[in-house]
């Protein structure tokens, strides 16, 4: 086993923290989040040249991943990584996905 080995968590090991308990330490985060995607997303209708980038393939993944986790359930975890996965660009799986996000909570949690 390597030093880079012993870094990764061990997936089966991860316990996802209380729904209650993760809505009271991520809300506000989210809240910003999302109001900083919306006040993106109003300057982009409001500038000149709104028309220019309908067709702008961000943007199309920005609204696709909405859509995705608009038509999610709170219980579905690959659809998350799917919205993830269409922001990026990439087609990650959905194990790659899920660690990713594991890594991304884990390290907020430190």
């Amino acid at each position: 086993m390597t030093a880079n080995d012993r870094s990764r968590p061990d997936t089966a090991s991860i316990v996802p923290l209380p729904s209650h308990a993760a809505l009271d330490a991520y809300f506000l985060d989210a809240r910003c989040k999302l109001l900083d995607l919306a006040a993106l997303l109003d300057r982009i209708g409001r500038g000149d040249g709104s028309s220019d980038v309908e067709d702008d393939p961000r943007l199309a993944r920005i609204r696709q991943a909405l859509e995705v986790l608009h038509d999610a359930s709170a219980q579905n975890f690959a659809s998350t990584a799917s919205a993830v996965a269409v922001v990026s660009g990439s087609s990650l799986s959905d194990s790659a996905a899920r660690h990713c996000l594991m890594r991304r909570f884990d390290s907020r949690r430190k």
